[in-house]
């Protein structure tokens, strides 16, 4: 059966799209932003990914990583985001009757996000211990060394992961920066699944993303 999917595009800009699947009782909420490495400059190449991992480190109504984890892990929900070249992507997944806590913690970590400069110096540290791995696997290296020699010193020929000696560098008022310029509603998707209507999606957004 081919499923029926609902877009909205709100005054702001932002864009909602959903599909409901009325045979399970679980959502996954999705925020899709347009950033990720073929955004980035030369001298802040690495900073979509820094970003990602820092939202992860509490705003205002979820102070911390553990809030953030035990209000989630609390309802039986599993959470994750990435980051590629084009797209940055963060992610709940939880029981249907649980949806409204996915659109507050995931609105909390991005529009109030703390990017505290001692909680960005400890995941430096974790950032860069992650490029140390890759360059130690073949396997994985190996992706990256072949995009810099198709695409050459070019956003596209930069490691997602980013340059060591920018990362190195990349401070608080670098990710307020950036944040400020590409996350905005006219760069956000917002894709809700499962057994869940397009009107009551609609309202969560307006409700916790009030741009």
């Amino acid at each position: 059966m081919k499923q029926k999917y609902h877009y909205t595009t709100l005054p702001n800009g932002l864009r909602v799209i959903t599909t409901s699947l009325k045979e399970t009782k679980a959502v996954i909420v999705e925020i899709f932003t347009g950033t990720g490495s073929r955004w980035e400059a030369k001298d802040n190449n690495g900073i979509s990914h820094f970003l990602e991992h820092m939202f992860f480190k509490g705003g205002e109504r979820y102070p911390d990583t553990k809030a953030v984890a035990s209000a989630l892990d609390g309802v039986g929900g599993r959470f994750n985001a990435y980051t590629s070249e084009e797209v940055v992507n963060f992610w709940v997944k939880l029981p249907q009757d649980k949806v409204e806590l996915a659109f507050d913690v995931l609105s909390d970590m991005l529009l109030n996000a703390k990017l505290d400069p001692k909680e960005i110096d400890s995941e430096r540290r974790v950032i860069l211990e992650e490029c140390n791995r890759v360059e130690d696997d073949p396997a994985r290296n190996i992706g990256d060394v072949f995009q810099t020699m198709m695409y050459g010193n070019q956003p596209l020929g930069r490691r997602v992961l980013g340059d060591i000696k920018v990362l190195k560098k990349i401070n608080r008022e670098d990710f307020l920066k950036y944040k400020q310029h590409l996350y905005i509603p006219t760069n956000i998707v917002i894709s809700v699944a499962g057994h869940i209507s397009h009107e009551r999606v609609l309202k969560l957004v307006k409700q916790y993303f009030p741009y």
